[in-house]
């Protein structure tokens, strides 16, 4: 396994906060406060975020009081007092179960007045359209576009940075409410993602498949399989061929009823007839959100990949993955007579190494 420098260093970071953490109550004074404050300290720079702070667990009574902060929205949680089972905090404390949130404010843990006093913000969303109240097209909405996110692999890819100078917005949701709100749109884009997943593996499956009915090369392994009026037979009629077009044709059928079956869930978690149905259905929709992008896009890649196969089957025709042959291919002509049908004049190869030009084919788009 290889394992990042930056990584590998975050992990030790972590290793010597946690040494020293260890000791720090058994330090008096200042040492103690000046020691866990290098820890949140620290821990903010390491990842970046925009608040650390440590609490420590009192008695007479039971609580937990929150001795220092770092980062810049850290600063008003230094003295806060909570409730030893109140709280994300309190959890963690009482159960001794670890947490990693990616939204903590639509925790039902998440405690909001806690938070009000340390004069944190949370995120408020708000949209600000280009148009006037009317909807018509008055004085443009002073929004500006800073810079556009470069991504490798993906253009025409709208992620930018917007400047907002003096702009007008309106409140979407409630205050403070807005990574919540915004999670709603994520999760409803994942959904989309992970069907436009299975949209392009359709797509390349429908195009191999034609490819494969049409494009002769080669012999079929069984003889009543072969084109007895022609030098080649279709290469569906291949073993492998055959098992990567049902390798395809498998994910999809299953991928689309699982779609199906995640956009019924969908439905019933809005308007199921009771509550305990509607939220049976969120739940399973929660579950499934993340399965349904990542598992999709995943096998989409794949299938696109088995569909390129198909398309080179037995030709080198590209450089770099494809210059010494298709994978799939190579490791699997059975011999050397079922690989190639040598044009007139032309002997046999005595190996699948042979290079392309010393056996032609005639195929529907011409010899090869």
């Amino acid at each position: 396994m290889v394992v990042d420098d930056d990584l590998t260093a975050a992990l030790a970071a972590l290793r010597a906060v946690g040494r020293r953490s260890s000791v720090a109550r058994g330090l008096q004074g200042g040492v103690e406060q000046r020691l866990l404050q290098s820890i949140v300290d620290a821990t903010a720079s390491l990842f970046d975020a925009e608040a650390s702070s440590i609490a420590l667990f009192e008695t007479d009574p039971d609580r937990l009081e929150f001795r220092v902060a770092a980062g810049a929205h850290g600063a008003g949680a230094v003295g806060l007092v909570v409730k030893p089972t109140e709280g994300i905090a309190g959890f963690v404390f009482s159960t001794g179960q670890a947490l990693a949130l990616s939204d903590v404010a639509s925790d039902p843990r998440f405690d909001v007045e806690a938070v009000e006093c340390t004069g944190y913000v949370l995120c408020t969303l708000v949209l600000v359209p280009l148009l006037d109240d009317d909807g018509s097209v008055g004085e443009r909405n002073p929004v500006s576009c800073g810079a556009i996110e470069k991504k490798m692999g993906i253009h025409g890819n709208p992620t930018c940075v917007l400047n907002y100078d003096g702009a007008k917005g309106w409140l979407v949701g409630e205050p403070e409410k807005g990574l919540a709100a915004m999670f709603i749109m994520m999760n409803a884009a994942r959904l989309g993602v992970g069907l436009q997943g299975l949209a392009q593996a359709e797509v390349a499956y429908q195009n191999a498949l034609a490819y494969a009915r049409e494009r002769r090369q080669g012999r079929a392994l069984v003889a009543d399989q072969r084109d007895a009026d022609a030098k080649a037979d279709p290469i569906i009629v291949h073993p492998d061929v055959r098992r990567m077009l049902m390798e395809m044709k498998s994910f999809l059928e299953g991928a689309r009823a699982l779609v199906l079956w995640g956009a019924l869930q969908v439905d019933l978690s809005r308007r199921a007839s009771s509550e305990e149905e509607r939220q049976e259905a969120d739940d399973l929709v929660s579950l499934l959100t993340p399965v349904i992008k990542g598992y999709l896009t995943d096998k989409g890649f794949d299938s696109a990949v088995l569909a390129q196969q198909v398309f080179v089957f037995l030709r080198s025709l590209l450089k770099v993955g494809y210059y010494a042959g298709v994978s799939e291919a190579l490791t699997r002509v059975p011999s050397p007579e079922y690989s190639y049908v040598p044009a007139a004049g032309v002997a046999p190869p005595p190996s699948v190494s042979r290079a392309p030009d010393e056996a032609a084919v005639d195929g529907p788009s011409g010899t090869i």
